[in-house]
């Protein structure tokens, strides 16, 4: 049997409610810390309320000391896990899988 866009799907252990995957993409939001604005965490939940199964966050620094990009989100430093806990929180709440893109 042919599988559907809309079919439900297991990435590994992972369910995911559909097919449907955003994958990782240049926003150029986040603050200069790497920290998320309110713009951002809205632009994740339209994407996530639009029935996305899962998305793949844009470029996301794991060092405090990388500049690659200008808006450049960022997880280098402890203080900013409530943030990246919240955008997690959001996709979950809206029905979707989270997964970051490293670098």
């Amino acid at each position: 049997m042919m599988k559907q866009i809309f079919d439900s799907v297991k990435l590994g252990e992972l369910p995911v409610k559909n097919r449907l995957v955003r994958s990782a993409t240049w926003e150029g939001m986040a603050e200069e810390d790497g920290s998320i604005p309110e713009a951002l965490y809205q632009t994740y939940e339209e994407l996530a309320r639009g029935g996305t199964g899962t998305i793949i966050t844009g470029f996301t620094s794991v060092s405090q000391d990388d500049r690659y990009f200008e808006g450049m989100m960022r997880l280098g430093k402890d203080e900013l896990i409530p943030q990246y806990r919240r955008l997690t929180q959001i996709l979950h709440e809206n029905g979707a899988v989270a997964i970051a893109q490293l670098a």
